[in-house]
């Protein structure tokens, strides 16, 4: 039978996944938001009207 050891580092690792589900969560919604906003329909990606609301698609894209 083998055993399995995990060092108790390993959280870190654990906890950068975590936050970063937590950084892709927050940037969606501020996405959602921007939709409302500047009234950007779906399926839309991008608006021709409001280079703001690409800044933040484009920012959630990114990441």
């Amino acid at each position: 039978m083998t055993t399995i050891t995990i060092d108790p580092e390993f959280g870190y690792v654990i906890f950068t996944l975590m936050l970063s589900w937590v950084m892709l969560m927050y940037l969606g919604v501020r996405v959602g938001k921007a939709r409302k906003k500047y009234d950007v329909k779906y399926p839309d990606m991008y608006s021709d009207k409001h280079p703001v609301f690409n800044c933040v698609q484009r920012g959630h894209q990114n990441a």
